[in-house]
């Protein structure tokens, strides 16, 4: 993962398109410079992406065969999405979609409830996402 455009960059907050290559993700940045004093530029590698939520957040298994798939869909504004993809770790709260790998770890900081175990597929959708870089 990468940061392949950015759209605004300022001291506050940056906003840039994060890729794996073959899809993109608008990612809502409200930390920058980064704790390592790390500036986002383009190239750049992105080390986590991160889903939130600004209430309490809807994550549904998925059981129909037809839809365990990975999903990456655009809501009504720049950054929020409905997301359906794999979980990579349960403990840790990872889901990966297509090349991305999305934390939900702010939502779950104990890991995912016992009835989500990895290797299960979820949907969910969220209001923006941030990211930490390399």
């Amino acid at each position: 993962m990468f940061i392949q455009t950015i759209i605004k960059y300022d001291f506050h907050d940056a906003i840039y398109v994060v890729t794996d290559g073959k899809n993109h993700l608008n990612v809502l940045n409200q930390s920058v410079p980064h704790k390592n004093d790390l500036f986002p530029e383009v190239g750049m590698a992105v080390k986590t992406l991160i889903a939130y939520v600004y209430e309490e957040i809807c994550l549904n298994k998925v059981d129909e065969d037809n839809l365990k798939s990975d999903l990456i869909e655009k809501g009504n504004n720049m950054f929020d999405y409905k997301l359906r993809g794999i979980i990579k770790d349960s403990k840790k709260a990872l889901i990966l979609i297509n090349g991305f790998t999305i934390s939900l770890e702010k939502h779950f900081k104990d890991g995912l409830p016992d009835i989500y175990q990895t290797g299960d597929y979820v949907e969910f959708c969220c209001d923006y996402i941030d990211s930490t870089l390399n």
